[in-house]
């Protein structure tokens, strides 16, 4: 195999661009050329249907797809009374209330038709509250290595594998925290986001993860287990929290009060942890 398209285009527009080219071919006037890459078409349709309750499409079926239509990533018209909107995410994360407006910006245009509104992200991100809030089904990384795998035995088509061995190489960074030593990823983002993920499903409290800035560069923080606590010596309110720094686990304190002091205020959380006995100090 030769040099991968997708380690070179890396873009929220090259992703759009597959995503548009995978629909195209789902359309009927392409199953006689390719009818692998017309079944994969119909697969990666089909998918956002079933999370909206609806049936597969009969086919043969006509598919028009539009990109950037009214600043919409993708938009796909499917047969006579559905229309697929698709906000497509590599890394970033929403602008503002974006959703919002491309629905209404749909409805208003596809007067009639059903709405099937999707949010598709190959990145990571903490949280999809406000995705769901917004009425789109979550279609992830997981979701489209699952669609795309089902079509390995029957494309040929060199542009399939390249976006699917690109993914498979996300997926298997991020994964790679369960296998490797964490001095090896200390300083890389997806095994920490591996990682984090794996806090949010066996934590019960909140656990929730971004990037942080700082002047040194910032790192890829996690942090949960928020709790207020009276300092016993000062008889100060404290809102503490559990931190990992990209690597150090830290008591952090987000209150008022510890502004200026929240070294003295983590010392005596520590000496108060210490003389409970839960923590021998070392």
């Amino acid at each position: 195999m030769g040099p991968n398209l997708f380690r070179y285009a890396t873009t929220e527009l090259s992703q759009d661009a597959f995503i548009c080219w995978l629909l195209a071919w789902a359309d009927k006037q392409w199953a006689w050329q390719d009818e692998g890459l017309n079944m994969l078409g119909l697969a990666l349709v089909n998918m956002m249907l079933e999370m909206d309750g609806r049936p597969p499409v009969a086919v043969p079926v006509s598919v028009t797809v539009h990109r950037q239509l009214m600043r919409a990533d993708i938009v796909a018209e499917v047969g006579d009374d559905i229309v697929i909107l698709i906000e497509d995410k590599v890394n970033a994360g929403l602008n503002g209330d974006q959703l919002v407006r491309y629905r209404k910006r749909m409805a208003d245009k596809f007067k009639g038709k059903h709405m099937v509104l999707v949010f598709l992200k190959t990145g990571d991100q903490s949280s999809y509250d406000e995705v769901t809030k917004a009425g789109y089904h979550l279609v992830l990384r997981q979701e489209v290595l699952q669609m795309l795998r089902s079509g390995k035995d029957r494309v040929s088509n060199s542009i399939y594998p390249d976006f699917l061995d690109n993914l498979e190489g996300r997926e298997a960074r991020v994964e790679s925290y369960a296998t490797s030593p964490v001095s090896v990823w200390t300083a890389e983002w997806d095994p920490w986001i591996g990682f984090y993920k794996r806090l949010q499903r066996d934590l019960s409290d909140g656990v929730q993860w971004d990037y942080v800035p700082n002047a040194s560069g910032g790192f890829l923080g996690a942090w949960w287990h928020f709790k207020a606590w009276k300092d016993p010596i000062t008889e100060i309110e404290h809102d503490v929290y559990v931190q990992i720094e990209q690597g150090p686990i830290v008591l952090q304190d987000r209150s008022q009060s510890a502004r200026g002091g929240q070294g003295s205020a983590t010392r005596s959380l520590a000496h108060t942890v210490n003389r409970s006995g839960t923590c021998d100090g070392s």
